[in-house]
């Protein structure tokens, strides 16, 4: 999450686009019972100040974020689990 903030910040996208990576860290920190809302805020304090850090604060914050919602799908692979983009 921190990478993608700060590539975001070199070189602003969509935020629409940002949301859709974010979503993978946020269900991530969710499934190892860590409370997204303070790894997100963690994150966007190393991040200059800004609308990406702020975004990535409000992101951390919501209740709504679902793989399913961004576009993602967790599967099994050889190797373990893994995400891929909704087909």
């Amino acid at each position: 999450m921190l990478a993608t903030g700060l590539a975001a910040c070199l070189e602003p996208a969509d935020f629409r686009d940002l949301m859709e990576g974010l979503a993978l860290p946020w269900c991530v920190a969710q499934q190892l019972d860590a409370s997204p809302a303070a790894v997100f805020t963690d994150g966007a304090d190393s991040l200059p100040d800004g609308p990406v850090a702020e975004l990535i604060r409000t992101f951390g914050a919501r209740t709504d974020i679902t793989l399913e919602a961004f576009g993602w799908e967790l599967v099994t692979t050889p190797d373990g689990p893994d995400f891929r983009p909704q087909r």
